[in-house]
């Protein structure tokens, strides 16, 4: 539920693995919550029939703004691209993609036996910025509206290919335009972000793609956040599902499901501090440790920044008694692991 939350209304979210798929998915169907929400599959998005499906309204959503056609993408076409750019120049986006899907010749290789093989021109790509559409669909906050970029340049890094669902990601993001909020959930990891994460704004367990490029102290500290978004999210808007409760059991998927939430939580106290928002660095750290006590999920190595966050806040005596239950517990581990045999 709280990968929806994350989200601004309408948005799309393109999520992974099953653990961040299909619980929003129940959320949706069952329990009706932020039907607004298109969560897109960046693993089935591999399919022709998912991406059809995608193209399609369901409850509040619009269908998602693919321009691909059917033909181009049918069962195995456009399985993946090979990236042929014989340099670094940047290419607008829509032109790249314009050349991906034509119908020359002068976008195929042909490797033998049949067996033709789609070329993909840029490495590094750009798209201009439509500076009134960001500031009408409330994109960013007044207050970034300095940092608006006229245009977004990245890399796809050192690839060799992209994969359909990196097609369909990258054409959507060449035709949206900024008229629906696009997140991408914070477990689908690197691969999927097609090098665009220098411009991505952390606002719960999600990041928001906007036109805005993070600083490299921003970077530094875990990306760049939504702070007042996010303090929103997490205090107001989140469910904690009794993770708190007495004798609560949770499985491995669920444990492994808080440390990211603590992590996200730390990053989020650490942004507060920077903006000089004490009262409400220490109300999230709180939060974070009265929702996910080491009763029910035991405390590891995503305690260590929330640590280090109160005594930045000068809460000391917390932090020496978050500190002393850290290394207590390191200390154990590594009694346990200094007793085996070597074999």
């Amino acid at each position: 539920i709280n990968y929806l939350q994350s989200c601004a209304p309408n948005a799309i979210l393109f999520t992974n693995g099953d653990n961040d798929t299909f619980p929003l998915w129940y959320a949706q169907e069952v329990e009706g919550i932020r039907t607004d929400v298109r969560v897109v599959n960046l693993s089935l998005l591999q399919t022709d029939w998912y991406i059809r499906q995608m193209q399609r309204a369901v409850y509040d959503s619009k269908p998602v703004p693919f321009t691909v056609e059917d033909r181009k993408i049918e069962s195995e076409k456009l399985g993946y691209a090979y990236i042929s750019a014989q340099d670094d120049k940047p290419v607008a986006l829509k032109e790249a993609m314009k050349f991906l899907l034509s119908d020359d010749v002068e976008n195929k290789y042909d490797v033998g036996g049949g067996q033709v093989i789609d070329l993909f021109p840029a490495r590094t790509l750009f798209v201009n910025v439509d500076s009134m559409k960001v500031m009408k669909n409330k994109v960013i906050s007044v207050k970034d509206t300095a940092r608006l970029a006229k245009r977004i340049t990245w890399d796809l890094g050192g690839r060799s290919a992209i994969m359909k669902n990196d097609i369909m990601v990258l054409d959507l993001i060449a035709n949206n335009n900024w008229e629906r909020p696009i997140y991408f959930a914070v477990t689908t990891g690197d691969d999927a972000y097609v090098g665009l994460k220098k411009y991505f704004q952390l606002e719960g367990l999600a990041y928001r793609f906007v036109p805005i490029k993070q600083t490299e102290n921003e970077e530094a500290l875990g990306g760049r956040v939504n702070t007042t978004a996010m303090y929103k999210n997490i205090m107001e808007n989140f469910k904690w599902g009794g993770m708190d409760k007495k004798g609560v059991n949770l499985d491995e998927n669920c444990v492994r499901m808080c440390g990211n939430l603590r992590m996200q939580m730390s990053i989020l106290a650490t942004a507060l501090v920077e903006e000089g928002k004490n009262k409400k660095a220490k109300e999230v750290l709180d939060k974070c440790l009265q929702v996910m006590p080491d009763e029910n999920i035991a405390f590891d190595a995503t305690i260590f920044p929330i640590c280090a966050t109160y005594y930045d806040i000068k809460e000391t005596a917390k932090a020496n008694e978050l500190a002393q239950k850290l290394f207590t517990i390191f200390e154990g581990d590594l009694r346990i692991y200094n007793a085996q045999k070597p074999n």
